[in-house]
């Protein structure tokens, strides 16, 4: 169980798989999930044109973490180097596969200019590189918000835990001009309240790779989502009660968790 685009490269390009989209096909990695392993494997794309999104922005005092967007070719190069992003990827929800009509520049700059949002008169950086952020984050923004961040996107292609293959774009929508460039997204109080929910998932798996060392070890990161999943799913109280969804989750975890020696 993993992240992998494998199976739907063809749904993303095609069904030729070579086929040259209206528009230009991007990949957005979360790089600040990349261990040297994968890392090696994107070297082998060093002729790919490639941005640091975090260059030139607010948060640039944190280049080695910045997610990497990749202009991918439009010929048949193209699946090949889809398949490079996607077995150094693959492990975790770090890669995207974008399509708009924007150039690689136009793209970054738009993508620069929706780095922040802002929740209870604070200001967030939106980490919409990991796909389980981008997931929340569309779940709680607003019809206008989505138009604003999806603007000149015709598509967001991500694959969750399950390996369910999701267009998170709004095609629907595209032109809103009352936004203010460089302003962050608000979220009022509603909208707060359903990107915590909606992250509520990762959270706990998060939670329980700190407390288990063996959780991390012994599952995959998708099997832990999954994990974390049917832990809410049999919660046999109030999922808002975080303490005691995360003791029900260890005691579930202490008794299925494989014997010492067992692989995954």
């Amino acid at each position: 169980m993993n992240y992998s685009f494998a199976p739907h490269l063809r749904a993303i390009c095609g069904a030729g798989g070579v086929e040259e989209p209206r528009a230009t096909l991007f990949a957005l990695v979360d790089a600040a999930r990349l261990d040297p392993s994968a890392r090696k494997r994107l070297g082998n794309l060093r002729d790919v044109p490639t941005e640091l999104l975090f260059d030139s922005s607010f948060a640039r005092s944190a280049l080695h973490l910045s997610p990497l967007l990749f202009e991918l070719s439009p010929n048949s190069n193209r699946i090949e180097q889809m398949l490079i992003l996607d077995r150094a990827c693959a492990d975790f929800p770090m890669l995207s596969f974008i399509r708009s009509p924007l150039s690689l520049a136009g793209l970054v700059t738009h993508l620069r200019s929706v780095l922040l949002i802002e929740a209870e008169s604070v200001p967030y950086l939106l980490r919409y590189a990991d796909t389980q952020m981008m997931a929340a984050a569309n779940n709680a923004f607003g019809p206008s918000q989505r138009a604003v961040f999806f603007h000149d996107i015709e598509a967001w292609f991500t694959v969750d835990y399950r390996g369910v293959l999701d267009n998170v774009a709004d095609s629907g929508s595209h032109l809103q001009d009352d936004h203010v460039a460089g302003q962050p997204i608000v979220f009022d109080a509603e909208q707060t309240s359903r990107l915590l929910r909606a992250v509520a998932i990762p959270v706990l798996a998060s939670q329980l790779r700190n407390l288990e060392s063996l959780f991390g070890a012994a599952l995959t990161h998708a099997q832990q989502s999954a994990f974390a999943a049917r832990c809410f799913a049999d919660a046999s109280g109030p999922v808002d009660d975080d303490t005691e969804l995360l003791s029900q989750a260890l005691q579930r975890w202490r008794l299925e968790a494989p014997q010492p020696g067992a692989t995954r």
